[in-house]
């Protein structure tokens, strides 16, 4: 008599009942997921992070149109012969040959920053190296008028006067995903050519972070997945004791990594950050389901004992739809719940984590499907028919030791347990309460890691690398040619300073506070806002 038709357990033995159409469907299914697989973007801007109606983006795209991107490389170098005519000439060389690469806005160094030095009855005003000098004596005094100004020391000298920096700023094109790797490689080629008569010196900036996140990524990819499937297997083989049921998971989380982010290519969701940890997320998380229909058919095949060679075939079958029967239904709603609970992040404002939870939400979706068509298909054609002769029991060994275990703590102690468990919970809550948010892409790279030596070397030496922009606006005309509003500039850069988490802040009252204390004679007590506003017009 024919049973009646039911969706959900006709869907569950599917892959039992049609395995030749639904390999050839898997197949083709993988094959299109290949070729999504070139399409694949990555992601590693710390642009995803805004939301794209918050109202402080606006601003900032805002105050890009008004000064320029913000997007600047450091180019660091350090020689202790730094104020030689032979070494200056080749970091002009330097600036010059980043100035002639298309996508460069601008290049500030020692030759383009503005120096303002009383000299006599009048004030010098101009670019600190408007040439290389040849004689001791001029090189001498340029590097002092260097040192002097609290402007260019600490920003493009070191106290000591060895290293200094060319800021090169970029003008990014966002139609150009690899721009952020082909302006780390050319000026890394820049470096390499004409970078040999220096000491040290290296590129630091948003580019090359970029990069060395993508690469990180990529490195994060081949291990630690690996690694996953390493350890899954591992515990397979010590529970289960078999080693068909430890090579199975690996095969459907690797067709679901594959579906997953070739799918991915396709619909043009970028792999981010987040997205690193989605094949371990797919082969530890999608592996239960698998683990379960293994564990059951396994147990059934003990109690069935095995048949004769010609009765294979038959038992398989009939291993897979007694499985399948019994956990389907369970496993439906645990691969739903699991989906559900990542499918939330899409709902996210943050771009990071929209694309990650669209990324697991597809990733777990795909993995519950390949599981529910593969598993039965692949148990039902070649699965285990026979037990050896001379092997114990599924629940011995260590799996019986384990279960033991839990099964005394549970009927003995049960009490404690669940009072032990909620002591636990509440210290890890406060724990949690203790954490902070950072969005430092720094923080992505261990201490011993090139780029954060590097970072560290910079910090240092001069300024550092992060550059944190205050934009300051008044509705009046001309506001900051009056004496009031640029006190207030310097009132705002003294609580930062005071705050502890800057080194420095650069503004234009700086400047004009700088030409006031040259004007008088260069006395120190004079670096101050004057309090003519004609006398600032002329400044400024």
């Amino acid at each position: 008599m024919d049973q009646p038709f039911n969706p959900l357990r006709d869907l569950m033995l599917l892959g039992a009942r049609f395995r030749l159409p639904v390999a050839i469907l898997v197949i083709s299914v993988s094959v299109f997921a290949f070729f999504g697989l070139q399409q694949l973007q990555v992601d590693t801007s710390l642009d995803s992070l805004i939301q794209n109606d918050d109202p402080q983006a606006q601003i900032y795209e805002k105050v890009v149109q008004e000064f320029g991107s913000d997007d600047t490389t450091l180019v660091y170098i350090r020689d202790d012969k730094l104020w030689s005519a032979e070494k200056l000439s080749a970091l002009e060389e330097l600036h010059y040959s980043f100035e002639d690469l298309d996508y460069v806005r601008r290049v500030e160094s020692l030759f383009t920053v503005s120096s303002v030095r009383a000299a006599d009855d009048y004030v010098e005003a101009g670019p600190l190296l408007p040439y290389v000098p040849e004689e001791e004596a001029e090189l001498a005094w340029v590097r002092e008028s260097a040192l002097y100004s609290p402007l260019i020391r600490g920003n493009f000298i070191s106290s000591d006067g060895n290293s200094t920096v060319l800021n090169v700023t970029l003008n990014k094109d966002p139609d150009n995903a690899g721009f952020d790797a082909d302006a780390y490689r050319d000026i890394a080629r820049i470096l390499e050519e004409k970078g040999g008569a220096f000491q040290e010196v290296f590129q630091i900036g948003s580019p090359r972070v970029r990069t060395e996140l993508q690469d990180s990524l990529f490195r994060d990819l081949s291990v630690i997945g690996p690694i996953s499937a390493g350890v899954l297997i591992a515990c397979i083989v010590v529970f289960l004791r078999n080693g068909f049921a430890a090579l199975l998971p690996i095969f459907t989380a690797g067709l679901s990594i594959l579906w997953t982010f070739g799918l991915m290519g396709w619909l043009g969701v970028p792999l981010n950050i987040l997205s690193a940890m989605l094949p371990s997320l797919i082969i530890v998380m999608g592996s239960t389901e698998d683990t379960h229909i293994l564990s059951s058919y396994l147990r059934g095949l003990e109690q069935e004992g095995g048949l004769g060679e010609d009765d294979r075939a038959r038992l398989r079958f009939k291993l897979t739809l007694a499985t399948m029967k019994h956990l389907g239904a369970p496993l439906v709603l645990t691969t739903l719940t699991t989906v559900i609970g990542l499918g939330t992040n899409m709902l996210s404002d943050v771009g990071l984590i929209r694309d990650f939870g669209i990324a697991a939400t597809l990733g777990m979706t795909l993995n519950g499907l390949i599981t529910l068509l593969c598993v039965p298909m692949i148990l039902a054609t070649i699965g285990p028919a026979r037990m050896p002769e001379n092997r114990r029991p599924m629940f011995s060994g260590v799996a019986r030791g384990v279960l033991g275990f839990f099964n005394y703590l549970r009927e003995g102690y049960g009490t404690l347990v669940l009072l032990v468990t909620f002591l636990f919970g509440i210290a890890l809550a406060y724990a949690a309460s203790q954490m902070h948010v950072s969005n430092d892409p720094l923080a992505y790279f261990k201490a011993d890691h090139t780029l954060i030596q590097n970072a560290e070397t910079v910090h240092e030496q001069l300024a550092g690398m992060q550059i944190f922009y205050i934009h300051v606006e008044a509705p009046e005309e001309d506001a900051f040619r009056k004496p009031e509003h640029l006190r207030k500039l310097l009132e705002i850069e003294s609580l930062m300073l005071r705050r502890g988490a800057f080194d420095r802040f650069v503004s234009i009252a700086d400047f004009v506070a700088l030409v006031n204390q040259e004007w008088s004679q260069a006395e120190r007590k004079q670096y101050r806002i004057p309090d003519d506003e004609g006398l600032i017009a002329q400044y400024l």
